[in-house]
């Protein structure tokens, strides 16, 4: 952990040096079972032999939607990312912090982004992802930038950052299509499909989500079906952007893989 008072710049080299986890002990466990959520995602991405989506030599280009501070597998996400991205499984074109406070968040997600050796990663700040009743008081380790340095400054909004991403994929003919992997929240994505319709469609692979669905009868094969957001945690925050998201996505073809 990094003493008291030494917060890296995103300058840094990699590793750090301390000799212990860059995430310090605010954490003491890394066994429950939903921080494996990002383990089950990218087994997900990397089965897809049947994809038309061929990785290229920077890995899958994912956007990555979380609200750190809210449990531990968000940041868990980030030290697999991290991973991911030294192998050249994946190249992560940005993180959108979300959820109120989702500022603190933006911050936490810079300062873990920066002690892990991914400061090239953009930081994007969110919506409130639908619920208000979260404080920023544990939001307060030594690796998290404070107001108004260089980390803190590069934050970028949210929402611009996504938009960004899907309008330089469709400016470069033949580059891979985004992944968004949405470990929060779905109101972000949600806003950006309602508002960038035909671009999110042309520039999107798919969509994994942590979430869930109702159970369905699949026995039909020739009934429709559609998928609809159960209870799960992430699904809740926002239950009609949820409802919206999962319905429009199914009815655009847009790819859906819901990890619950």
């Amino acid at each position: 952990r990094a003493p008291a008072g030494d917060h890296k710049s995103i300058d840094s080299p990699w590793p750090p040096s301390s000799d212990s986890s860059a995430l310090g002990s605010r954490h003491s466990s890394f066994t429950t079972k939903r921080e494996s959520s990002f383990v089950s995602t990218v087994l997900k991405l990397r089965a897809r032999s049947s994809s038309s989506m061929s990785r290229g030599s920077c890995g899958v280009p994912l956007v990555i939607v979380s609200d750190a501070g809210q449990d531990l597998d968000d940041e868990m996400a980030c030290i697999f990312a991290r991973h991911l991205v030294h192998r050249g499984l994946v190249h992560v074109r940005g993180i959108v912090s979300t959820l109120a406070p989702s500022l603190e968040r933006g911050l936490l997600l810079r300062g873990t982004l920066d002690m892990l050796g991914l400061q090239q990663v953009p930081v994007g700040v969110g919506t409130d992802g639908g619920d208000y009743s979260h404080s920023a008081a544990r939001f307060t380790d030594s690796y998290v930038p404070p107001a108004f340095s260089e980390g803190a400054l590069s934050l970028v909004s949210g929402l611009r950052l996504m938009l960004e991403q899907l309008q330089l994929v469709d400016a470069h003919i033949g580059s891979n299509k985004l992944v968004f992997v949405v470990i929060a929240s779905l109101k972000d994505v949600a806003i950006l499909l309602r508002d960038h319709e035909e671009l999110f469609c042309r520039t999107v692979e798919e969509v994994v989500i942590m979430g869930g669905v109702e159970p369905f009868d699949a026995s039909d094969s020739d009934a429709e079906i559609v998928m609809v957001p159960d209870s799960a945690h992430n699904n809740s925050f926002d239950k009609a952007a949820s409802a919206f998201f999962y319905r429009r996505c199914q009815e655009l073809s847009v790819r859906l893989v819901v990890v619950t």
